[in-house]
């Protein structure tokens, strides 16, 4: 068994960086180490916190999971494992592991268990605080003259680096069209959208049709090309009155949008919120959610992408509800 130290657990990209393929992977709990008592003196290693008789533990040691995953011999060497046939015989462990401070095993399955570990990676929220700054006024984001954007890259399987954060140098009048053509790895898209165009427009406060499509067609087939899932894609666009992440909770590729689709999406799109500007003397960000869930359903309509309003400290699903005419909010488990 090889100790590889200890590491978070962002499943796929983390085992892309050790080995290609990662079949099997198995949490194994380290117990504690137990408070003396009439039987057992501190530190006893016959001592198993949490059993019948023992569930006394020191505050600074309640125990602990290590990560074992079970490797392929052609991609790690030595005797390993073949897909459906059960553990192989050389296991690699990541060693301690606190999953989150929660004391259980974490489930990062789910987008709001994958957006919740964005926000406990320091190179994330520091793409987040830079793209969400708003003060003072004349450090606000929102009213630069071009938009900010950064990309998150997975490295090649095997090279042992990190993920890079990656800023997106653009031009004034630059939008969310402009990202980089070498687009291999590139599984994370975090951009801006102003409070007012170059051309004295309103821009959306919200995903656009050319986000929704690098999200399809570029960011979650390049997270299955690096990491083995879909759901390991975001999309994140920050606005002055709230911030969306396009998350995808499918199994199977969603279907790409083509040129032609986009136009007609773009136009849909553009005219639905020019509708809303039309009906209402003041339009509120409920309203544009609104009006953007709707589009999702009706127009995108692809099953597995899903949108999530985001801070720092919280993440809400978002979804029409044709029956009610109102925005569904489900918020992620804390």
């Amino acid at each position: 068994m090889e100790y590889l130290g200890q590491i978070p657990d962002r499943p796929s990209a983390q085992k892309a960086m050790y080995c290609p393929q990662v079949p099997f992977q198995e949490y194994i709990w380290v117990p504690g180490v137990c408070s003396s008592n009439a039987h057992h003196e501190t530190g006893d290693p016959a001592c198993l916190c949490g059993t019948p008789g023992h569930t006394e533990c020191t505050p600074a040691d309640e125990g602990f999971y290590i990560i074992q995953y079970t490797l392929l011999p052609t991609d790690c060497g030595g005797g390993g494992a073949t897909p459906g046939n059960g553990p192989g015989t050389s296991p690699v462990t990541t060693g301690p592991y606190s999953p989150h401070g929660s004391g259980g095993i974490p489930n990062l399955n789910t987008p709001c268990a994958k957006i919740a570990d964005l926000f406990l990676q320091q190179s994330f929220i520091d793409k987040y605080d830079k793209l969400t700054k708003k003060t003072p006024s004349t450090e606000n984001v929102f009213n630069l003259n071009h938009e900010l954007a950064v990309y998150m890259r997975y490295p090649t399987a095997g090279t042992n680096t990190p993920p890079a954060f990656v800023d997106i140098d653009l031009p004034a009048c630059a939008t969310d069209g402009n990202i980089p053509s070498f687009e291999e790895g590139m599984a994370g898209l975090m951009h801006t959208h102003n409070n007012e165009s170059c051309n004295g427009g309103t821009p959306v406060k919200a995903p656009s049709p050319t986000d929704i499509q690098t999200f399809v067609n570029i960011l979650i087939r390049e997270a299955m090309q690096y990491t083995g899932s879909y759901g390991n894609a975001y999309s994140f666009v920050a606005t002055e009155n709230g911030n969306y992440m396009l998350m995808y909770n499918g199994t199977n590729y969603p279907g790409s949008i083509n040129y032609d689709q986009w136009k007609t999406l773009n136009s849909d799109y553009t005219k639905a919120f020019e509708d809303l500007y039309m009906d209402k003397n003041t339009v509120n960000q409920t309203d544009l959610e609104k009006v953007f869930t709707k589009f999702m359903k009706e127009k995108i309509n692809k099953p597995g992408l899903e949108v999530y309003r985001v801070t720092a400290t919280s993440r809400i699903k978002i979804e029409y509800n044709p029956a009610s005419k109102t925005v569904k909010e489900t918020p992620c488990p804390i």
